[in-house]
C-alpha cells in the first residue's frame, strides 16, 4: 500500500495565492466544492488541508440532519464527521473556521430573533406561575393544619392542574457548541438540538475538559446510538435521533499533550480512531500574494455558492420531520471503488503491514469514506446514488487522512525515521536551493520550512548526511545554530539568480486535485 504519494484531482495549484481565472457558471457539483476551498485559500492563505477539512466539517453539519448512508459493506450509518487539526499559532485557524461557520452562526441568529423578542414575556409567565404555585402551597398547608379535608381535596385538584399548565420555557435555536460540558450538551441535544456541531478554532478549551466519560459519549454520538442518561440529582432523559459533528482546531503541542495524557485514553477508547486528524504544513512566511479585485470577484462566487448551499440545507433540516432521513446509497460503480478500497486497507492491517501500527483508525476509515462520499454527494446537489467520481475522490481523500494519521500517531523506528528524515531533508534542500551558489541554509529556516521541525530530528538527519559525505555544516557563531550545505557534485550549474527563501507552496492537499488515482482489485 503506497501512502507516501497521495493522489490528487484535476485543478492545478501553482502557489498559495490561488485564484480561479476561468469564467464559468457556478453549478451544484464537486468541482464547485473544490473551487470554494481554493477561493478561501486565496482569501485567507492558511494551510490548504486546514481549509479543506473545515469545509468538509461544515458540509457534514449541514447535511447530517437530512441523510444517512448505506455502506456497501452493509449497515446504515450517520454522515457526521469528526475532524481535528493540529496547527501552530499564527496559522489563521480562527479566520479559516469563520469562513465556513459564519453562515451557520447567521442562521442561528436569524432563528433566535423571535426567541429574543419573546424572552421577557416567557420570563414573566414563569414568575407568575411560580407565584401562583407558592400561593396554592401556602393555602394547602393552612387547610391541612385545620384538617379541612374538603378544601384540601379542592386545592389538590387545583395544584395538579397548575402543574400540568406550567409554561414551557422556549429554548434558543442552537447548532454550534464550543465551551460546553458533556451533561449540558446532552441535555440540549435531548431537548431541542437534533443537529449540532461541537466546533472550536481554539480547541484547547475542549481538550482541557475532555475526560474519559466525555470521549465515550462522543463515540456513542458518532455511532448514532440512542443514549439513556440517568442521574440522581436530575430527571432522566434520552438522547435519540441526534446527529453531531466535531470540528476541532488546536495547537499541535496541545494535541500531542492531549493524546499522551491519561494513559492515552483518547487512543484506547477509540475516539481518535473516529477522527480525521491532520497536521498541515505551515504557510507562514509565504503569504505575500494579494489578489486583484477581479480575482476576488471570481473567487467570491464560489464562496457564495457554498454559503447558499449551507442555508438551503439548514432550512431543509429545520423542516425535516424528526427521525426521517433520506438513505443515500452507492451506485454499482461507486460500490466497486469502495470495495477495492476496503480490500486494500484490510490487506495492510496484517502483521508488518503498512497500517499495522494504526489498526484502530484504519478499521474505521472505510466507514468514514462512506460518510465523506455521502456528504459531498448531497451537499453538492447530486441526485440519485453516489457516483463513481465522488467515490473515487473520497478514496483519494481518505488516503491522505491515512497518511496524516500515520505520520502523527504511527509507530516509528528511530533509526529508520532518522534515515527517512535525512532523505527528505536532502530532497528539500536540493529542490529549493540547487541553483544557489552554495546550496544550503541555516538550521532555523530549514526547521521552519523543511521536513524536520524538531531540533533533535534535524540534528540526526544532518549527521547522517554528513556521515555519507553528502553535506557539510558550518557553525554560525551561536550555540546550537549552524548552516547545512550540500556538496556540489552532481548539481546542474546554470547561471541563475539566487532564489528567495520561500516556504514550499504545495503539499499532499495541493496535489489532491492533480491526477486521478484508481485502486484496482
Amino acid at each position: 500500500m503506497n501512502i507516501d504519494h497521495p493522489p490528487s484531482s484535476n485543478i492545478i495549484v501553482s502557489s498559495p495565492g490561488i485564484f480561479i481565472l476561468e469564467e464559468e457558471t457556478v453549478s451544484d457539483s464537486l468541482d464547485s466544492f473544490k473551487q470554494a476551498v481554493y477561493a478561501v485559500h486565496a482569501r485567507v492563505q492558511s494551510p490548504l488541508g486546514m481549509i479543506f477539512v473545515s469545509a468538509l466539517s461544515a458540509a457534514a453539519t449541514c447535511t447530517q440532519g437530512l441523510i444517512d448512508v448505506m455502506c456497501p459493506g452493509g449497515g446504515c450509518s450517520p454522515v457526521s464527521l469528526y475532524v481535528v487539526v493540529g496547527a501552530n499559532s499564527g496559522e489563521r485557524k480562527t479566520s479559516t473556521d469563520r469562513q465556513f461557520t459564519r453562515c451557520i452562526s447567521d442562521f442561528e441568529h436569524e432563528k433566535n430573533k423571535k426567541f429574543n423578542f419573546n424572552k421577557g414575556s416567557n420570563a414573566a409567565a414563569q414568575d407568575i406561575w411560580k407565584a401562583q404555585l407558592h400561593a396554592l402551597k401556602k393555602s394547602l398547608n393552612k387547610a391541612i393544619t385545620k384538617s379541612d379535608l374538603a378544601t384540601v381535596s379542592k386545592l389538590e385538584e387545583r395544584l395538579t392542574e397548575h402543574y400540568n399548565n406550567e409554561p414551557i420555557a422556549q429554548a434558543s435555536f442552537r447548532i454550534l457548541f464550543e465551551d460546553t460540558t458533556m451533561p449540558a450538551l446532552l441535555r440540549e441535544l435531548a431537548a431541542t438540538c437534533k443537529n449540532a456541531c461541537l466546533n472550536s478554532s481554539e480547541g484547547g478549551i475542549l481538550l482541557g475538559r475532555a475526560s474519559g466519560e466525555y470521549l465515550l459519549y462522543l463515540n456513542k454520538l458518532w455511532d448514532g446510538d440512542e443514549l439513556r442518561v440517568d442521574r440522581i440529582s436530575h430527571e432522566s432523559f434520552t438522547v435519540k435521533n441526534v446527529r453531531i459533528s466535531l470540528s476541532l482546531m488546536t495547537q499541535e503541542a496541545l494535541l500531542k499533550r492531549f493524546v499522551n495524557r491519561r494513559d492515552s485514553f483518547a487512543k484506547i477508547s477509540g475516539f481518535l480512531a473516529r477522527c480525521l486528524t491532520i497536521s498541515p504544513r505551515s504557510t507562514q512566511g509565504n503569504r505575500v500574494q494579494l489578489n486583484s479585485a477581479q480575482q476576488d470577484a471570481s473567487n467570491k462566487k464560489y464562496i457564495d455558492w457554498f454559503h447558499d448551499r449551507q442555508i438551503h440545507l439548514l432550512s431543509q433540516t429545520e423542516k425535516q420531520k424528526e427521525g426521517t432521513k433520506q438513505l443515500i446509497s452507492f451506485s454499482p460503480e461507486a460500490a466497486k471503488i469502495w470495495n477495492n478500497f476496503y480490500k486494500l486497507v484490510e490487506h495492510e492491517l496484517k502483521e508488518n503491514g503498512a497500517l499495522a501500527d494504526i489498526r484502530d483508525f484504519a478499521s474505521k476509515i472505510s466507514n468514514n469514506m462512506s460518510r465523506i462520499a455521502a456528504v459531498l454527494h448531497y451537499f453538492c446537489g447530486q441526485k440519485g446514488d453516489i457516483k463513481a467520481e465522488i467515490a473515487q475522490f473520497s478514496v483519494d481523500l481518505c488516503m491522505i487522512f491515512i497518511m496524516e494519521f500515520k505520520n502523527i500517531f504511527g509507530i516509528k523506528d528511530p533509526i529508520q525515521q532518522a534515515h527517512e528524515n535525512a532523505r527528505l531533508l536532502h530532497k528539500f534542500i536540493y529542490e529549493k536551493l540547487q541553483y544557489h551558489p552554495r546550496p544550503g541554509a541555516g538550521k532555523r529556516w530549514l526547521c521552519q520550512y523543511g521536513p524536520c521541525r524538531l531540533s533533535a530530528d534535524f540534528d540526526a538527519a544532518v549527521a547522517i548526511l554528513c556521515q555519507q559525505n553528502i553535506a557539510y555544516v558550518e557553525n554560525d557563531g551561536v550555540r546550537g545554530s549552524y548552516s547545512v550545505f550540500l556538496k556540489s557534485t552532481g548539481f546542474n550549474r546554470v547561471h541563475a539568480p539566487p532564489p528567495h527563501f520561500n516556504a514550499p507552496a504545495s503539499d499532499a492537499w495541493a496535489t489532491l486535485l492533480q491526477t486521478t488515482h484508481s485502486i484496482k482489485s
